[in-house]
């Protein structure tokens, strides 16, 4: 098989229900950095793109799954779980680009919750030939304006870091609004709650990532033709729900679903019930 050809992996087992996938692990060059990532299974490419609460293992619930038919790649963005942090400014488009690349995969299938979702409509933006669908989970198009005063709660997170007042500055996080309305459940309340801390590095990075648009991605939104699936928590943030709801509003043809008793990570929430509206809508687009 080509894919036991590549170089620089380790090949695993995981369980995956009704049968066993082999996972290849490895660690992608890219422009100044480098990405780890998880590939598994085989068929059309699909894409996991995580959000910023965590790592690759948002989607523990979908890899496996998903693997049983679908060539499934999920990866850590630079900064988060394996990937290295990144020295300077850098596009995370141009990283998907060069993991597709590197994995032989022509183009995909997105996936993407909250800033992976946001990644996602902006790569299928400029990269319409290489995206089959984008399935944007609990958030919407960069370029909505957030309230003052989250971005005034992020700031105070990252100046309580930099001043060395570390746990402070978690609490804090783990206490705003944005992450805490993601940790209803147990069960996702301890691993998101694990994944932050484990990923704290985050605040402290040299660098962030940049891929400016103009008009931003929220202003091109009628140029999307590739088929789009919005879905959404009912108990999302009020912000997240409306930018989700224009996103979808402003793409032809795209699809909306609702989670009930969800918020920000329905798909760590409900994942048999996400699962089964993500690969329904997989299986209907051409």
């Amino acid at each position: 098989m080509r894919r036991r050809a590549l170089l620089g992996v380790a090949m695993v087992t995981i369980g995956c229900g009704g049968g066993r996938a082999d996972v290849i692990t490895g660690t992608a060059p890219v422009s100044g950095g480098a990405i780890h990532y998880e590939v598994a299974g085989s068929g059309e490419p699909v894409v996991l793109i995580h959000g910023g609460f965590g790592d690759m293992r948002m989607w523990d619930g979908q890899f496996d799954v998903l693997a049983r038919e679908y060539r499934v790649l999920r990866y850590d963005h630079r900064g988060f779980g394996r990937s290295p942090a990144p020295d300077t400014a850098y596009s995370p488009v141009r990283d998907l680009v060069a993991l597709l690349d590197r994995l032989g995969m022509d183009d995909a299938h997105l996936v993407g919750n909250s800033l992976g979702g946001a990644l996602a409509i902006t790569f299928a933006l400029l990269h319409p030939e290489r995206t089959r669908s984008v399935t944007v989970v609990a958030s919407g198009a960069d370029g909505f304006r957030y309230p003052q005063s989250d971005i005034d709660a992020i700031t105070e997170v990252i100046t309580l870091v930099r001043s060395g007042r570390r746990e402070e500055a978690l609490e804090k996080w783990l206490a705003n609004p944005m992450v805490a309305v993601a940790t209803n459940q147990a069960g996702v309340k301890e691993k998101v709650e694990r994944m932050v801390r484990e990923n704290a590095g985050i605040w402290t990075m040299a660098a962030w990532p940049q891929q400016p648009l103009t008009p931003p991605a929220s202003r091109r939104l009628g140029q999307l033709r590739d088929p789009v699936l919005v879905v959404i928590g009912d108990r999302d943030s009020r912000s997240v729900r409306m930018f989700a709801d224009s996103t979808a509003a402003m793409i032809a043809g795209a699809e909306r679903a609702v989670m009930t008793g969800t918020d920000h990570l329905p798909h760590m929430e409900k994942p048999e019930e996400f699962n089964r509206l993500l690969i329904e809508f997989l299986t209907s687009v051409d």
